[in-house]
């Protein structure tokens, strides 16, 4: 065993760090994003909006059904060495969310966001977990499963930096938000989104040009 974890060592810290990433994820989605009811990026947002149309359709249910989706999009696009991480975030990453809904369900430790300021106080923390998380994953070559999946195949086929391809991507799924949420709670996303496309950044590249 010692052997195993020694040859293996820098395979199991790019693991551990995958594990760190989606747990930033699952708790910016399920703690901060649900209770400030905000609009953000990603498999969040996809599930809010779903949810708007199926009131019974948990979050958890949303994010692991289009987890399973984008993780055949990443096997196809990216070859079985990607898509070996992404399955790692495709099951962590929903069974977070699912666990951090139910803690919070019994211990609850985050408020709902009662005014404006709340929110916009919630999406910056939310904010920096994506970003956090995000970050983390495409540093050891990863993925945390969801929408970071095509902005990773758009990104290398275009020659465009990862974080404006995330950026992009989750402006139009916040913009979509308008529908279930109106336009304050989407204004209030974008905010989330800027701060964490520039924890990206920093994480990546150390906040140079690219910011």
């Amino acid at each position: 065993m010692k052997d195993f974890i020694i040859k293996n060592k820098l395979e199991i810290k790019k693991y551990f760090t995958l594990l760190i990433a989606n747990f930033c994820l699952a708790l910016a989605l399920s703690g901060f994003v649900a209770y400030g009811n905000i609009m953000t990026g990603g498999l969040g947002g996809i599930s809010i909006f779903v949810e708007y149309f199926f009131p019974d359709f948990k979050m958890s249910y949303v994010v692991t059904a289009t987890s399973i989706l984008f993780f055949i999009i990443g096997l196809i696009f990216k070859g079985k060495n990607f898509a070996l991480k992404t399955l790692f975030g495709t099951i962590f990453y929903p069974l977070f969310v699912g666990l951090i809904e139910w803690f919070l369900e019994i211990v609850p430790i985050i408020e709902p966001a009662t005014d404006t300021g709340m929110q916009i106080v919630y999406a910056i923390v939310a904010g920096v977990f994506v970003g956090l998380g995000l970050g983390l994953a495409f540093k050891v070559g990863g993925s945390t499963g969801g929408v970071d999946i095509p902005a990773v195949i758009i990104a290398e086929k275009f020659h465009i930096s990862i974080d404006k391809v995330v950026f992009v991507i989750d402006a139009v799924i916040i913009a979509l938000g308008i529908i279930p949420l109106g336009l304050m709670n989407v204004i209030i996303g974008l905010i989330s989104n800027i701060v964490y496309t520039v924890i990206i950044d920093r994480v990546l590249v150390g906040g140079k040009k690219s910011i």
